[in-house]
């Protein structure tokens, strides 16, 4: 019997990555149930194989689970759900859609798994989603920092950029003109479907003639002006970043620090925190993460010419007529949003555990230059104290107050 059973909810349609949350969500309750028989992780695994659902991600599900159990020893995890299907009882979002940003609960812990690849911190196609994350973080940001004149003007500087973004092009459509050779990659999927070569090789070549690509001209206005601003105002102000970066991570203001936020980010290397700006991994994260606005194509093509043209084959097999212009609109049509993206190699090289932000920076080198001052006072004290015994004290206190010692005996004569 499986000890998580599978249940399609929305955002949960299967796919190895919900399969692999929910074999740690199996694998974790396991391992608490076999504990006392002194078992290991992958012993227990291997004892109940066929109540996995992502064998493919055997050695990453018996990594995180170790990982797991190594961060909390004493917890039997005995409450276990993929957090897509508690969503229907989550408190609506201060911004954006309302998703679960953690991926599994487990004794009411809200983990987001993250396979050992490389990942995307946030994104969003949704207008209120892309400048939520900005203007939640960075007033945030403000409430838990003295923001002094200039770093403010950064900030609004910053805000600006952000809804002239949101503005005038995240969540915002634009049509492109197809390459010859891509053209001729899709034409090339309908070659067995006579009907539907001719019509759609036409309607491409009629709707291109002496057409204006919409979205190679707004993507080069972007990438010069707008993200350009965006990403030069981030790399310049890490501590503004990594706010942003930490909102992304967990959408902790966005959900008002409950359910379904994230507060741990749990992976084949490791269990991390992500409840505060200044944990280590956000840091490290922040550090090598990527901002761009990019724009992706709106319909079935997304998943590739092959998912495309066997979509349209299908409904002609099944006896459906077919829109050429439909299929032209999924093919041209592609919509801007948001992606931070984390490669994973280069977040490899640091050592997450000794990642530091510049506030922590700041703070040890405060607390140094505190303890020095403390120490000089000490010294600058003791040396008035010596001298006002030389101001003030006979022979014997100067003697003393020197660390003069006397032997032998005085003899008046």
């Amino acid at each position: 019997m499986r000890y998580v059973e599978f249940r399609e909810a929305s955002g949960h349609e299967g796919g190895v990555a919900k399969y692999f949350e929910d074999d740690i969500i199996s694998l974790a309750k396991m391992s608490t149930a076999e504990r006392n028989a002194g078992k290991d992780i992958e012993t227990i695994y291997n004892e109940n194989a066929d109540e996995f659902l992502a064998p493919s991600k055997k050695k990453s599900t018996i990594a995180a689970v170790t990982a797991l159990n190594k961060k909390f020893p004493d917890e039997d995890w005995e409450l276990g759900e993929n957090s897509n299907y508690a969503l229907e009882n989550a408190p609506a979002p201060n911004y954006g859609v309302k998703s679960a940003k953690s991926d599994i609960i487990l004794n009411g812990k809200a983990i987001s798994v993250k396979l050992d690849t490389d990942f995307v911190v946030s994104s969003a196609q949704n207008k209120e989603e892309f400048e939520g994350v900005f203007t939640s973080a960075l007033n945030y940001y403000i409430q838990q920092n003295q923001v002094d004149f200039d770093t403010n003007t950064v900030i609004e500087s910053l805000k600006k950029s952000v809804e002239t973004a949101k503005n005038e092009y995240v969540g915002e459509v634009k049509r492109r003109l197809l390459p010859a050779s891509r053209k001729l990659k899709i034409l090339d999927k309908f070659s067995d479907v006579e009907t539907v070569y001719e019509d759609l090789k036409n309607y491409i070549e009629e709707q291109q003639q002496d057409a204006i690509d919409e979205y190679a001209k707004a993507a080069k206005v972007l990438k010069s002006e707008i993200l350009k601003e965006i990403q030069t105002t981030l790399k310049n102000n890490e501590e503004l970043k990594r706010y942003v970066i930490w909102e992304g991570l967990s959408a902790s203001l966005k959900y008002n620090f409950q359910f379904p936020y994230a507060e741990w980010v749990l992976s084949p290397s490791g269990v991390y925190s992500v409840k505060s700006p200044d944990d280590p991994y956000v840091a490290a994260v922040s550090s090598v993460s990527k901002f761009d606005i990019r724009a992706l194509p709106t319909g079935r093509i997304r998943s590739g010419t092959t998912a495309f043209s066997n979509y349209y084959k299908s409904q002609i097999e099944k006896g459906n007529a077919v829109d050429i212009s439909k299929m032209y609109n999924e093919l041209t049509q592609m919509a801007f949003g948001m992606k931070i993206d984390v490669q994973k190699k280069q977040l490899d090289k640091i050592n997450v555990s000794e990642a530091v932000s510049i506030k922590d920076m700041i703070n040890k080198a405060l607390e140094w230059v505190n303890s020095l001052v403390q120490k000089i006072a000490s010294m600058f004290n003791a040396l008035l104290q010596k001298l006002e015994t030389f101001k003030s004290g006979g022979l014997l206190d100067w003697m003393n107050a020197l660390g003069i010692e006397v032997e032998g005996e005085i003899r008046l004569p």
